[in-house]
């Protein structure tokens, strides 16, 4: 694959990444029980974003990691007792 679309996908995969951080970054500091559809429903339109990426096999471990960093905020969501280190006994 030439260069330019190797760059251009590594640069696609960035940008999927950028959202991500930016989304754990406003879920770990303003929380909310009550957005987690929301947040599910975020979570999901980067999935699908990835999902619809075109991918040559040379980035495929850069790809496969932004997915397992997806799931694991995903799961971070849907984790029953987020952020309960910060409730008082």
């Amino acid at each position: 694959m030439p260069g330019y679309r190797t760059n251009r996908a590594r640069s696609r995969i960035n940008e999927v990444y950028g959202a991500l951080k930016l989304f754990e970054q406003e879920i770990e500091n303003n929380f909310d029980l009550t957005q987690k559809e929301n947040y599910l429903k975020t979570i999901d339109a980067l999935d699908k974003k990835a999902q619809s990426l075109r991918v040559p096999r040379g980035l495929m471990s850069e790809y496969y990691s932004l997915r397992t960093t997806i799931d694991f905020v995903r799961n971070v969501i849907e984790r029953p007792l987020h952020h309960v280190e910060n409730v008082s006994p």
